[in-house]
């Protein structure tokens, strides 16, 4: 399975979308970030180890600081800690984050414009067999 992204399509042929996907910032409720515009020098936890995700971080928050985590939860754990000021969420029906338990703070889901993707098996355009 590939996020279908347009910098992929030289390299793989993606099928037609079968599942959606889309990032969020999750940031304390009354946080000064509202939207990636305002994530210069702040600490920004994110999934790395997931290729689209570290585009993500890396084209939305210009200027943070990226704390790497091993997943979601993770993400989220950093958030609600105060080890980061946000995270970088991606939400979509294969998602397992449920409900961000953080008894410390409120925390906000903040959609980042934009970032809606879709989902589908790719394989390498070098095999003849998985071209339409």
């Amino acid at each position: 399975m590939v996020v279908d992204l347009p910098e992929r399509h030289s390299i793989f042929y993606v099928t037609s979308p079968w599942a959606r996907l889309s990032y969020s910032l999750l940031a304390p409720e009354f946080s000064p970030v509202k939207g990636p515009g305002d994530l210069a020098g702040k600490t920004l936890a994110a999934t790395t180890d997931i290729s689209t995700d570290a585009r993500m971080a890396h084209k939305y928050a210009a200027g943070a600081t990226v704390l790497s985590r091993l997943s979601t939860q993770e993400v989220v754990a950093a958030v609600c800690t105060q080890q980061a000021d946000v995270g970088l969420i991606r939400s979509s029906a294969l998602s397992n984050l449920k409900q961000a338990d953080c008894g410390e703070r409120n925390l906000q889901l903040i959609p980042i414009k934009g970032t809606t993707f879709w989902w589908g098996v790719g394989a390498t355009l070098k095999r003849r067999d998985a071209r339409r």
